[in-house]
């Protein structure tokens, strides 16, 4: 048991992770939104611009799993599918 509680923990540490990493991508997106890209490219570092650029994309991805309107035991099996496929249901903050 030790083992599956283990790999659970890390799991859901990975997931935090991602979910902190977006959560701070959408921040920097919404901060400066409604600056032009050239001017985001002034003012941001690299990372902070990509971030910003492709936070919002990266959200809509997530939303499915963020909402998850399916009852629990379906609800379950996304979050399944989610960790079977990642690089298709998560954003990449989770998989990168």
């Amino acid at each position: 048991w030790q083992a599956v509680f283990e790999t659970a923990r890390a799991l859901l540490r990975q997931y935090r992770e991602g979910l902190t990493q977006l959560y701070r991508d959408v921040r920097v997106a919404w901060r400066y939104r409604k600056l032009s890209r050239s001017e985001r490219c002034q003012l941001l570092r690299r990372r902070e611009a990509m971030a910003a650029r492709n936070a919002w994309s990266d959200l809509a991805k997530m939303l499915p799993l963020l909402v998850n309107p399916l009852p629990p035991p379906l609800g379950l099996v996304l979050i399944a599918v989610a960790y079977r496929f990642p690089r298709v249901m998560l954003s990449t903050q989770f998989h990168s």
